[in-house]
């Protein structure tokens, strides 16, 4: 038994088993593991207010990502853009239109694999 605890990006790779014998040795069928998930979380933005800020999120996985950004737990939609420009890895996402109660607010990804959701640490403006 192969026990892999904590599990890290690094730790993303094929692995197989090795039996020794006298006789000869024996290794068994490479089995692959796949880690998935944010491997980069947005950092805090500098906006001035009425304008935009940007804020970028990586991820690592072997598919792409569907990917969603929230304010405070709440799915983003309306006055805002993303950008994905590598699906399979990274997302940017300009928030338009800052106010002041935006200075409180957290802003998270969210990478979703297949239904495996990962969400980043939380980053302010």
């Amino acid at each position: 038994t192969l026990t892999i605890s904590p599990v890290q990006f690094s730790d993303d790779s094929a692995y197989s088993c090795t039996l020794s014998y006298p006789q000869g040795d024996i290794t068994s069928p490479d089995v692959l593991l796949n880690v998935r998930g944010v491997s980069r979380s947005p950092v805090q933005g500098t906006a001035v207010l009425g304008r935009s800020v940007v804020f970028q999120c990586e991820a690592t996985g072997n598919i792409a990502a569907v990917w969603t950004w929230k304010r405070n737990g709440v799915d983003i939609t309306g006055d805002s853009e993303d950008s994905f420009e590598d699906p399979l890895s990274s997302t940017t996402f300009t928030y338009s239109g800052v106010v002041q109660e935006d200075t409180t607010a957290q802003f998270t990804c969210v990478a979703e694999f297949e239904g495996d959701t990962h969400e980043s640490q939380p980053a302010s403006v």
